[in-house]
């Protein structure tokens, strides 16, 4: 069954635009984040999502009742259209840089990072292929007056262990269906 586009949980905007990596999306990605952040001052989460046949899925996060039923209804999306590639945007809080110690996470774990006085506001971008999962993100910076602005983009190492709900979303195509 088709339920996702069915019921219109996720409605998506689709392209017949090709293949592309995971850092080709986040290079692909960024400035229309960038642009659309200096226009409106905020963006939402969203994915842009590619096929293995090239069809490209560009779709706000579905709003449900919690963020672990949105993930789950993009996963079952993502099998359902055969996803090989994603990027998924959004504001967050971070803490950022060196000197985290094991307190500020065990603070982040039992209070939130929004809670930690060390926190930083971010866009953050997670792309995954086959090959990798690459993070980025790019500060917010809110003046105490005027609009707020963007700081350069950051990526991380591939190597760097991600971890959370919008992290390992692709499907396995090899897998037999249940």
């Amino acid at each position: 069954m088709n339920w996702a586009k069915e019921t219109g949980e996720i409605r998506a905007l689709k392209i017949d635009a090709g293949l592309m990596t995971a850092r080709d999306l986040i290079n692909f990605a960024q400035p229309m984040m960038a642009k659309r952040f200096k226009d409106v001052g905020q963006i939402g989460p969203m994915y842009h999502a590619i096929t293995e046949s090239g069809v490209h899925f560009v779709f706000p996060a579905p709003f449900v009742r919690d963020k672990d039923t949105s993930v789950d209804m993009v996963r079952a999306f993502f099998r359902q259209e055969r996803v090989v590639a994603y990027i998924f945007m959004d504001e967050a809080w971070a803490l950022l840089g060196e000197g985290i110690t094991q307190e500020d996470i065990a603070f982040c774990n039992r209070e939130g990072v929004h809670a930690h006085p060390k926190r930083a506001e971010i866009i953050t971008f997670i792309a995954e292929d086959d090959q990798c999962t690459i993070t980025g993100y790019q500060r917010i910076i809110r003046p105490p007056k005027g609009k707020a602005k963007l700081g350069e983009l950051t990526i991380l190492p591939e190597d760097a262990e991600g971890y959370g709900r919008m992290v390992k979303l692709l499907p396995d195509l090899n897998a037999k269906p249940n």
